[in-house]
């Protein structure tokens, strides 16, 4: 900080602001940190920079400095030596420095025909005194300073002073006269000095040009003015000051007595307040001679309660029933002696909080039990059990008072031999009704006494509907006989195990069931009956067929893939053999290469195929989802088999539609199973035949459709082509190679994608296969970029990004799709180029070296005239960060780094919707 007398004093007019005022408060923001704080004198203003200046105190001329920010103002003219015809002093050239001798002549000169004069700086600091102007200067005591005002004799000073705020105010020249009382020297008379001041350009700022001029002091009017050393400019200055000062007297003197006023308006309201409180202690005295009386009522209706309590006391220990009462708050009203064993209560619980007490019962909703029946009023009741497994009827009941509900009354009866009671029977019961066995018991003469759930899962009978019928009902068509024999013999108590027999459902179906029946005997030992339990072995007989037909599928499929393997492993063997024999000539030797590298090939399809059907089966394939176009991919499996047609001479018609049939679906596998099916057919059609393709649209579902020509597949065989090994020729010297994998993997690759496949049989009619996928309103990758570059072609974007490499190469992809772009490496550069560029999207970088891209975004948003969509890019990606971001202005948030496929269609999505909300 400068000391008071070096503070920089601006003088302007508070109309009609100078471009120097604004020059010199540009120089204080410059010189000024962000928050520093700037005060000017009364008469001043902030101008034009008031955007960049806050007011601490508007009245006393404080402001605070808003924001770091590079304000442009005209530079300074460079000085001028005077107005009045005079040249500008020669500048010399770094190759003819002046000498000691010029600058000498300059001196004499300056010294005779310059006035007494003194050159100041715009802050008043002394530059240069010309032509004896030091007599009018006086250093003072103490810490030296070159302020002109500080060095001026003191009856220069104050008309300096004006005269200079004159200047710097309207900046043409002022003379103000002043007396010198004495001389500068006591033998010198006293003399009227005219300070003349005009303002001088210099090279990077303005200065001052101060003349003295002297004549004999003359008498006049205002002499005693004069002798203070004050002129009638500035006499008139301190009476205007004087009566402003008068003026904010005068209203300080009426603040004081408004305020007098208040107070002794408070005065009196006191005053009635005490009267009222008087009033209000007669009443008290009135009230306690009441409670008196009031208090002899009480005393006799508390004798007729405590004998209404013993009662009551006597009452609840005679019974057996564990009772608590509670209050309105669950506080402990009264209990009875043998609930305090489960709730540990003591005489001096009484008053306590319910909710403070443990218990030994298992139950955790207690406490939410009684809150519940205290706001409904409605009696709750539930069986629990205590931690010594005991146990209880637990009620609870409100408790009414004047027809009010007042708290509630919780009791627990013991009903622990009830429960044993009906814990046991329950389990026999739970045992047979939860049973998945049928478990029925019958009588002696064969009818149905109980059904239990198994029963009727398995029969279809419901309890009401076997109930009382005889239990041959049950019995097939061809088993009437009862082979088990255990209907006719049931009286004799003979127990049968494990029986297996026919029986049919309500339904009609027939079911293998195997029984087990089990005597009833009364008290008497005398059978009453029989416990008959049936369970159903038919998924366990059909499984047991499936494990044959699994291990004879086993079998067949190791001698087929033998008989697969040896002959390419045969040919393989015989071309190595040969190509280690000796002298052998390139033909030959190209053939055996040939050999081994076709049957190595086949020998690996054979191997894909495995893997492919062990992974769909064991549900380890993994789809990479996307849009197909199913055109297109039926074009490229025909590319794929082609050759093989070739090599047959068979000719391939395709049928199609025109427009795109789009699927989701792995290109890979569709295209497999579409290679799959034709390789299929021309595999079983005759040499020179036809084979027909198709691709259809039908109820949203794409068709495949391939149809051969070769023997067809006989009806029997139709419903499991589709499994894994099984071929319409079986035989081991069959003509058609393979393993019987292509069609199953085709079905397999069709459900995973949610369709499906079928085939139309026929013998000596060929074959046709069609495969059903359901469609999709997506559309492939390569249209939705075409429709992003267009919705984004000929826009302008607007980059800040600070990594060379990342904006670089961003700013070229986007370009290279039609875009326009610019880019800056930091904040500044940034909000320069969107004043210039204007564009219609800005991917602004968070992390700046300058400024965030918070506060870039912000800036934007407070100066766009036009809606800018703007993109925040960062490594940070919570809903927290995503939050920030849409705070500060962001339409969009991505993290790095930047995929430009990703960034042009998250831009065309916004594109789209402004466009969208806009119509």
């Amino acid at each position: 900080l400068m000391s008071p007398s070096t503070y920089p004093v601006l003088l302007c007019s508070q109309n009609r602001p100078t471009q120097r005022q604004k020059k010199v408060l540009s120089l204080f923001h410059f010189g000024l940190r962000r928050g520093g704080v700037l005060c000017l004198g009364l008469s001043e203003s902030i101008g034009a920079l008031s955007a960049e200046f806050g007011a601490i105190e508007e009245s006393l001329r404080i402001y605070r400095k808003q924001r770091d920010a590079k304000l442009v103002t005209e530079s300074f003219k460079p000085i001028l030596m005077d107005r009045v015809n005079r040249q500008p002093i020669p500048t010399l050239t770094p190759s003819q420095p002046p000498t000691r001798g010029r600058l000498d002549v300059y001196d004499r000169l300056l010294g005779q025909h310059m006035p007494p004069s003194i050159l100041v700086s715009s802050s008043h600091e002394l530059l240069h005194t010309f032509t004896g102007a030091s007599r009018f200067l006086r250093p003072r005591d103490g810490r030296a300073s070159t302020n002109v005002l500080d060095l001026m004799l003191p009856e220069l000073r104050t008309p300096l002073l004006a005269a200079l705020r004159q200047v710097e105010s309207t900046g043409d020249s002022a003379s103000i006269a002043a007396t010198l009382s004495d001389g500068p020297t006591d033998e010198e008379a006293a003399k009227s000095i005219t300070l003349t001041v005009e303002k001088v350009p210099m090279s990077d700022s303005e200065g001052y040009l101060i003349r003295f001029g002297e004549s004999p002091a003359v008498e006049n009017n205002n002499k005693p003015r004069q002798m203070l050393g004050v002129n009638n400019e500035q006499f008139e200055a301190l009476q205007q000051e004087l009566h402003r000062t008068r003026e904010e007297l005068h209203n300080s003197v009426e603040q004081f007595q408004t305020t007098n006023e208040e107070l002794q308006s408070a005065n009196e309201e006191l005053t009635s307040s005490n009267e009222e409180l008087q009033s209000t202690n007669e009443e008290l005295h009135s009230v306690n001679e009441e409670l008196y009386t009031v208090n002899g009522e009480h005393e006799r209706k508390i004798d007729e309660l405590t004998e209404l309590t013993a009662d009551m006391d006597n009452l609840l220990n005679s019974t057996n029933i564990h009772t608590v009462f509670l209050d309105r708050g669950l506080s402990l009203r009264r209990f009875t002696p043998g609930v305090a064993d489960i709730f540990s209560f003591i005489p001096h619980d009484i008053g306590r909080q319910f909710a403070h007490f443990s218990y030994n019962l298992k139950t955790k909703s207690l406490l939410t039990d009684l809150k519940e029946v205290l706001r409904t009023g409605k009696p709750f009741e539930r069986e629990v059990r205590d931690t010594q497994n005991r146990w209880y009827l637990l009620r609870i009941l409100p408790y009414y008072a004047r027809d009010t509900i007042d708290g509630v009354v919780l009791t627990l009866i013991d009903i622990t031999s009830l429960k044993d009671a009906q814990l046991l029977l329950r389990e026999l019961s739970d045992v047979v009704k939860q049973s998945d066995d049928a478990i029925l018991r019958i009588d002696n003469d064969g009818t149905i006494r109980t059904w239990n759930r198994g029963a009727a899962r398995l029969y279809g009978y419901k309890a009401d509907e076997a109930i009382g019928k005889p239990a041959n009902m049950l019995a097939a068509d061809d088993a009437k006989d009862d082979p088990p024999g255990y209907l006719n013999n049931l009286g004799e108590g003979v127990r049968i195990d494990h029986v297996e027999t026919r029986q049919k459902t309500k339904s009609g179906a027939i079911l293998v069931v195997e029984l087990t029946v089990s005597p009833l005997l009364d008290d008497s030992r005398d059978c009453v009956g029989a416990s008959v339990v049936a369970r159903d072995v038919s998924k366990q007989k059909q499984a047991e067929q499936e494990i044959r037909r699994a291990v004879e599928q086993r079998d067949r499929f190791l001698a087929m893939l033998s008989h697969e393997l040896r002959n390419p492993l045969a040919a393989i063997v015989n071309a190595t053999r040969l190509l280690g024999e000796m002298d052998l000539d390139e033909k030959t030797e190209r053939e055996a290469r040939d050999v081994a590298d076709s049957q190595l090939k086949h020998i690996a399809r054979l191997l894909d195929d495995l893997l492919d059907v062990a992974r769909i089966t064991n549900d380890k394939m993994t789809l990479h989802l996307e849009v197909v176009d199913m055109k297109k991919s039926l074009m490229d499996a025909i590319e794929c088999t082609q050759h093989r047609l070739d090599s047959k001479r068979q000719k391939l018609f395709v049928e199609s539609v025109d427009e795109h049939v789009c699927v989701k679906g792995d290109v890979g596998r569709l295209q497999q199973a579409q290679v799959n099916l034709l390789v299929n057919a021309s595999k079983y059609s005759p040499e020179g035949s036809s084979i027909h393709c198709s691709l259809e649209v039908e109820d949203s579902e794409a068709i495949i459709t391939v149809r051969d020509q070769g023997e067809g597949i006989p009806e029997p065989l139709a419903t499991r082509i589709f499994e894994p090994f099984v071929q319409a020729d079986e035989t081991l010297d069959r003509s058609q190679g393979g393993m019987g994998l292509g069609l199953p993997l085709v079905s397999m690759i069709a459900r995973a994608h949610g369709g499906s496949v079928a085939l139309t049989p026929g013998i000596d009619q060929g074959s046709a296969f069609c495969i059903r996928l359901p469609l999709t309103n997506e559309t492939t990758a390569t249209e939705q970029q075409r429709r992003n570059h267009t919705a984004l072609a000929g826009k302008r974007v607007l980059l800040v990004e600070d990594h060379d490499g990342i904006r670089n190469m961003l700013a070229r992809s986007l370009e290279l799709k039609g875009i326009e772009v610019a880019a800056a490496s930091d904040g500044i550069r940034g909000l320069s180029l969107y004043h210039e560029f204007k564009p219609n999207i800005s991917v602004i970088d968070i992390g700046l070296p300058d400024m965030s891209g918070y506060e870039v975004a912000q800036a934007i948003r407070e100066c766009e005239t036009e809606r800018t969509t703007l993109v925040a890019v960062t490594g940070y990606g919570t809903s927290e960060d995503v939050q920030k971001t849409r705070e500060a202005g962001f339409d969009l948030h991505l993290l790095k780094p930047i995929d430009p496929v990703v960034l042009l269609e998250r831009l065309a999505e916004t594109e789209t919707a402004e466009a969208i909300t806009e119509t």
